[in-house]
């Protein structure tokens, strides 16, 4: 069942069974607890920062 409002005062809309008039998305929601800290443990992802994960070769 779809709720569907025609908000034109001047010109009605008229549906015909089969018309598409919506859209189902499904969509996990994921349920987080955010920590604030002062600071963050060490990574392997080297010093260059975010990205940086290596293949590029010496620079």
């Amino acid at each position: 069942m779809v709720n569907l409002l025609n908000t034109d005062r001047s010109e009605a809309f008229t549906i015909h069974r089969g018309d598409r008039i919506a859209q189902l998305v499904v969509q996990a929601v994921s349920a987080v607890q955010f920590r604030e800290v002062t600071c963050l443990p060490e990574s392997v992802r080297g010093t260059s920062g975010h990205g940086d994960s290596g293949g590029f070769g010496a620079r």
